[in-house]
């Protein structure tokens, strides 16, 4: 008996990205899918989003953080209400902005009869494998859907804390949008990285966890993606947060920055910072390809 589990997070509402990765895993296999929450916010396509996930093979998906804000209108900090923001010019910019994505994406989910899916994601998901190893899912770590996450910078000292209590050989967390793949405490913590809003832009990355009772394989796939067609849905659909997910997907800002508007040639177009790298970013013909330092990681969640 064997497993091939895709995992994918931080779609944030672009279709373009999941169609391209879901292509890319086409070739794979993948008998089940986990998607790690932050589904549907920023982007211009939440209902389609959805739509293809709960169509995939074995599909499981939690709820994130921007989930948490579409179903109930919170915000994060510094901006957490209005109270919060007053006094400070920036504050209410990203208040402002973030009410407008959130009420926008809140009125095309509750059109298309797909807001109520969202309360019905839990905050984990649990899986044991082949070989007896227990998988845990989660959207930043296993204590909170926000704040620190699973990524490639955090000290051992901080990581190791976010993963106690997690009662898993192997945790799957997204949040930061950073690909990860670490061994902490006897725990393996992987990140998948960002579908839909990556750090690099116009390259989109998911992961592929393989059992086949005989040990574990981790690999996280790269996949170009068509950046520009997604900030021209933005601007088509009249999204209210369109220049700050435009410079999202250009790498000038990233998701948690303030929202700040970009020059109105376009996010894309071209300059410092906002170049598309070699990779082809700006179509998908090519497929994905596997981040060196994959691995094998026994039953015992040490790596080989």
């Amino acid at each position: 008996m064997s497993v091939r589990l895709g995992a994918i997070a931080d779609i944030h509402g672009n279709d373009v990205a999941l169609r391209a990765v879901l292509a890319d895993a086409g070739r794979f296999g993948v008998e089940r899918w986990w998607a790690l929450g932050d589904l549907v916010l920023f982007g211009p396509r939440p209902a389609e989003v959805l739509q293809i996930l709960r169509e995939l093979p074995g599909i499981g998906m939690l709820r994130g953080n921007t989930d948490r804000y579409v179903l109930t209108g919170e915000q994060p900090a510094p901006h957490e209400t209005v109270a919060d923001a007053a006094g400070s010019i920036d504050l209410v910019r990203r208040y402002a902005g973030m009410a407008a994505g959130i009420g926008w994406t809140r009125g095309v989910l509750d059109q298309a009869g797909l807001l109520g899916v969202l309360d019905d994601w839990p905050a984990q998901l649990r899986l044991r494998l082949p070989g007896g190893a227990s998988v845990l899912g989660v959207h930043a770590s296993p204590r909170a859907d926000d704040g620190q996450g699973i990524e490639p910078g955090i000290a051992d000292e901080e990581l190791g804390p976010l993963l106690a209590g997690a009662d898993a050989e192997v945790v799957i967390g997204g949040h930061t949008h950073a690909a990860t793949d670490r061994v902490v405490g006897g725990v393996r913590a992987l990140n998948p990285g960002s579908t839909g809003l990556p750090r690099r832009s116009g390259i989109a990355s998911w992961l592929l966890l393989g059992d086949d009772g005989d040990g574990l394989t981790v690999t996280i796939r790269d996949v170009p993606f068509d950046a520009e067609a997604v900030v021209a849905d933005l601007r088509r659909r009249r999204h209210p947060q369109t220049e700050f997910v435009s410079s999202v997907l250009a790498g000038l800002l990233g998701a948690g920055d303030a929202v700040e508007p970009v020059a109105e040639e376009g996010a894309l177009g071209g300059g410092e910072g906002g170049e598309v790298g070699e990779g082809g970013a700006q179509g998908y013909g090519g497929g994905g390809r596997a981040r060196d330092g994959s691995a094998r990681v026994g039953e015992d969640g040490g790596a080989d």
